[in-house]
């Protein structure tokens, strides 16, 4: 694949709570540059929210973490209902 050019590789991006929009890009040799991110869904930072990750870190100890599947073939969780 990678020879025919389709082989798909994806940017490492490490974001930082506290820090949001920007984020660091690490390049293959292993180089960091802070960069912006405009593509977020998270276009009101809650995902940094110190409520939203203590609820998150919550559900994640009760619940433990992990898609199960799609919805079509594990159901929804409670917790999204």
């Amino acid at each position: 694949m990678k020879e025919e050019k389709r082989y798909r590789e994806f940017a490492n991006i490490k974001r930082k709570v506290g820090h949001f929009p920007k984020a660091k890009y690490i390049c293959k040799e292993g180089i960091e540059r802070e960069v912006i991110i405009w593509c977020s869904n998270d276009y009101l930072g809650m995902g940094q929210n110190p409520y939203v990750l203590k609820a998150l870190t919550e559900t994640a100890v009760m619940t433990g973490a992990g898609s199960g599947g799609t919805r079509n073939i594990g159901g929804n969780s409670d917790m999204h209902l």
